[in-house]
């Protein structure tokens, strides 16, 4: 004698939820939704007294402490703003050249193609 299990069939299992397990799974949704809202208007709380204590270690860290040298980081960091600076004046040519309305299909020959098809 066997349970019947093996079979896979689903016939004393009942496949379709109650009205009790719909509103229970509602009940369930709500609690959790509830729950989130509730815990992300704590932190939003919890941000003004936070922010100015991160502001303060960043601030203590950086200049009331006499080991750390921020020249090179600060020289590095201008060198990197200089060359976007001049990249951008370069994309400006560039955006010069690709005017679409001057474009004359004249002025320019196909070269390298091997492959011709109907339309």
């Amino acid at each position: 004698m066997s349970c019947g299990c093996k079979g896979g069939s689903s016939a004393g299992i009942n496949q379709v939820p109650d009205e009790t397990q719909i509103e229970i799974s509602k009940l369930t949704i709500i609690k959790r939704y509830t729950y989130r809202v509730i815990t992300f208007l704590f932190a939003l709380l919890l941000l003004p007294i936070l922010l100015p204590v991160v502001v303060w270690m960043l601030f203590k860290t950086i200049v009331l402490t006499e080991q750390i040298n921020m020249l090179p980081l600060l020289l590095h960091v201008g060198k990197k703003i200089k060359n976007f600076s001049e990249r951008g004046q370069d994309d400006e040519d560039i955006e010069d050249d690709n005017n679409l309305e001057e474009l004359n299909p004249d002025d320019y020959e196909l070269v390298g193609v091997n492959k011709t098809t109907k339309s």
